[in-house]
């Protein structure tokens, strides 16, 4: 009974101290304080110790580098082959915003000149490269890009720009919208378009395959990287790009000539259609020796009266391959800036 009688004695007497101490000043700051962790959202504090808003940056920059172009007026019929003569000039201006440790989400305005012409091609190395060579089309292309791209790095940048890794790699994919309007330089001698003799005339509207097709077209860029801490805001990255596209006519080539050239827009379009027959290429300035390489004989088209090789056509180099379409690779060298989000100006009340 005495054993009973002390355990309510201690009871009651916790239970009043409990009670005192929930009345006191530091009673009532605990339970606030209690009160507020259960409030609060687990998820929304995780997130804010793994990556608060504080630890995000903005950077810009711009890069420098090269563009080759793959496709229907490459040297040669593999995906990856090119010329280096046909390399040409990548810049760019970009902006990127740090969203969490491991990715970041980047904008770019880019402008690239891309380059093909069948004078590169090597006519005693193969039947196709032959067939190429005596095609004799040639283009180029100042493409124009906008790209919003996600950047996932290899290692984690958790405690702010002031603390990330002096090297890093990285990957990117994204989407872009790009203009597409391939020009080609005209023959000195062009006949019914002596204006444009020697100039170089935008393809796109001369429809040269009897076929529309837009100057605004849609690619995904993407591709790895290297990036290196040259201090404590810049950094200088080095990445290989590929840009698949969505259109064909990168290059105005595509499918087949036209087999009634009378259909075409114009004399100008009749000229840029079939240029076989042409004793010098015209981007090169260069004699092409046409009747000593082409096995098939150069007769006249009874519609438009302009000179081309025929039955190439039939042979190993039709005019184009609607197969698989057109694309190009960047490698570039960007340079960037880190703008501190902490140093704003004080907010006056």
């Amino acid at each position: 009974m005495k054993k009973v009688l002390s355990l309510l004695l201690l009871v009651v007497t916790l239970s009043v101290s409990n009670d005192v101490l929930a009345q006191s000043p530091i009673g009532k700051r605990a339970k606030r304080a209690a009160d507020r962790s259960k409030s609060r959202p687990i998820t929304h504090y995780t997130l804010k110790k793994k990556f608060p808003k504080h630890m995000k940056y903005i950077s810009v920059g711009g890069g420098i580098g090269a563009a080759n172009y793959f496709g229907d007026l490459a040297p040669r019929l593999n995906r990856f082959s090119s010329d280096i003569k046909m390399t040409r000039t990548f810049v760019s201006g970009v902006i990127t915003r740090r969203y969490s440790p491991y990715l970041s989400f980047r904008a770019s305005l880019a402008w690239a000149r891309l380059r093909g012409d069948d004078y590169s091609a090597k006519p005693s190395r193969s039947e196709e490269e032959r067939g190429r060579y005596i095609r004799g089309l040639s283009f180029r292309n100042d493409v124009k890009e906008f790209s919003i791209t996600a950047i996932g790095d290899l290692l984690p940048t958790e405690k702010g720009y002031m603390r990330r890794n002096f090297l890093n790699g990285y990957g990117f994919i994204g989407l872009s919208v790009f203009t597409n309007n391939p020009k080609a330089k005209a023959p000195d001698v062009c006949p019914g378009c002596e204006g444009s003799a020697g100039k170089w005339v935008a393809l796109q509207p001369l429809q040269t395959e009897g076929k529309k097709y837009s100057t605004i077209q849609l690619g995904i860029p993407m591709g790895i990287g290297a990036r290196y801490r040259l201090g404590d805001k810049l950094d200088l990255s080095f990445e290989v790009g590929y840009r698949w596209t969505f259109t064909d006519y990168l290059d105005d080539v595509s499918t087949e000539y036209v087999e009634n050239t009378s259909t075409l827009k114009n004399d100008l379009a009749r000229v840029m259609a079939n240029r076989s027959a042409e004793a010098t290429a015209a981007s090169a300035g260069k004699n092409r020796n046409i009747d000593q390489i082409s096995p098939y004989p150069i007769v006249t088209d009874p519609n438009s009266g302009l000179p081309y090789v025929q039955g190439n056509e039939h042979g190993s180099s039709p005019r184009g391959n609607s197969g698989g379409k057109d694309y190009y690779i960047v490698t570039a060298f960007h340079l960037t800036y880190i703008l501190d989000a902490r140093s704003r100006a004080p907010k006056f009340r």
